[in-house]
C-alpha cells in the first residue's frame, strides 16, 4: 500500500500512551499526541491519552495527507465514546474535507455511535478532537488507508502565496494563467491564499483599493476570506462575498488571506494593501 504523510509523524511509537506523564502537568503537545502524531506504521490515530480517557480541555487537530492520485478512508474500530451533547457543542471530532479548518464539513462527531465511513474527495483529510472542562469518556481509535484513484487531471500545486515585510500588496493578477487554464480545463475551482507575515510584535492592518466579485452575494462561487494566524474557522476575522469588504486589524503578526471563485466568478477582482504596525504603550501600560 503507497504511503501518504500525516503532519510531523515520525515515531512508530506514536499513538501509545505513556504514564510517565502523570508526575507532573501535561502540556498540549502531550496531551494531543495520540491524536496529532498518528500511528504510521500501524495507520491508527486515537483520541487524546489514548487507551485512557481523554483530558478536559483539550483541543487537538490532525492533517491527514495521500500521495496525488489517492485518496483517504477512515474506519472506527472497538469504540466510540465521547460526551454527548445538542450539536455535539461540548465534547466532538470534527471531519473537514480538505487540508484546512475551513473545507467542506463532512461531520461532527460525538456520543456513543460509530460515525459513518469516511472516504476523502480528494488527498487531505482535517481532523479536530475539542473537549471541554467537564466529563470524561473513553474516545476512539481510528485506522486510515489511501486508495488509489483515477483524479482525471494532472496534479498542480497548491496555490499559495508568502509576503511580508513593512507594507505590500497581494492581488488576484499575482495568480499565474495556468491556474486559470487547470480551472477552466478540470472545472477546478480557483482556490488561492496569501500568508502575510510581519516582524514579531507587530499587528496588521490591511485595506483594499479594489474588491469586485464577479457574482457579489453569491457567496458559494466567490468570497475572499480573511484569517489571523491558522488558516480555520476558529481563526477566521473577516468572510467578504459582497460589494464591500472593510479595512482589517489583526491581533497577531500573521494574515492568511483566501480567494476562492468557481466558473464565471474566476473573473472576480480584488487588491489589498497592508501594513505593519505596533501598539504604542502608555506609561499606565495600556495600548493606544
Amino acid at each position: 500500500m503507497r504511503c501518504g504523510k500525516i503532519d510531523t509523524c515520525d515515531s512508530s511509537q506514536r499513538g501509545q500512551y505513556d504514564d510517565s506523564y502523570m508526575n507532573r502537568p501535561l502540556t498540549i503537545e502531550e496531551r494531543c499526541r495520540s491524536f496529532s502524531e498518528a500511528n504510521r506504521e500501524s495507520q491508527e490515530f486515537y483520541s487524546p491519552l489514548y487507551p485512557n480517557k481523554y483530558p478536559n480541555n483539550t483541543d487537538c487537530t490532525l492533517n491527514i495527507e495521500a500521495e496525488f492520485g489517492f485518496i483517504i478512508r477512515v474506519d472506527f474500530r472497538d469504540y466510540f465514546e465521547i460526551e454527548p451533547s445538542e450539536n455535539c457543542e461540548n465534547d466532538f471530532l470534527e471531519i473537514r474535507d480538505g487540508a484546512h479548518g475551513y473545507s467542506d464539513l463532512m461531520g461532527r462527531y460525538c456520543g456513543s455511535d460509530f460515525p459513518p465511513i469516511i472516504t476523502s474527495q480528494d488527498r487531505h483529510l482535517w481532523l479536530r478532537f475539542r473537549s471541554d472542562e467537564s466529563l470524561q469518556y473513553r474516545g476512539f481509535r481510528a485506522v486510515y488507508e489511501f486508495i488509489m484513484q483515477e483524479m482525471g487531471r494532472p496534479e498542480i500545486p497548491a496555490c499559495n502565496f508568502e509576503t511580508g515585510g513593512v507594507s505590500g500588496m497581494v492581488t488576484q493578477a499575482e495568480i499565474p494563467q495556468f491556474r486559470f487554464n487547470y480551472s477552466y480545463t478540470y472545472r477546478m475551482p480557483i482556490d488561492c491564499t496569501w500568508t502575510i507575515r510581519v516582524a514579531e510584535g507587530h499587528m496588521i492592518y490591511l485595506f483594499f483599493e479594489e474588491f469586485e466579485l464577479h457574482q457579489p452575494n453569491e457567496c458559494d462561487v466567490n468570497f475572499v476570506d480573511l484569517f489571523g494566524a491558522n488558516r480555520d474557522l476558529r481563526d477566521r476575522i473577516k468572510h467578504f462575498c459582497g460589494s464591500v469588504a472593510d479595512s482589517v486589524v489583526t491581533t497577531t503578526n500573521v494574515m492568511h488571506v483566501r480567494f476562492f471563485s468557481v466558473g464565471q466568478a474566476r473573473h472576480s477582482k480584488f487588491k489589498a494593501w497592508f501594513t505593519a504596525f505596533r501598539e504604542r504603550i502608555a506609561e499606565g501600560g495600556e495600548a493606544f
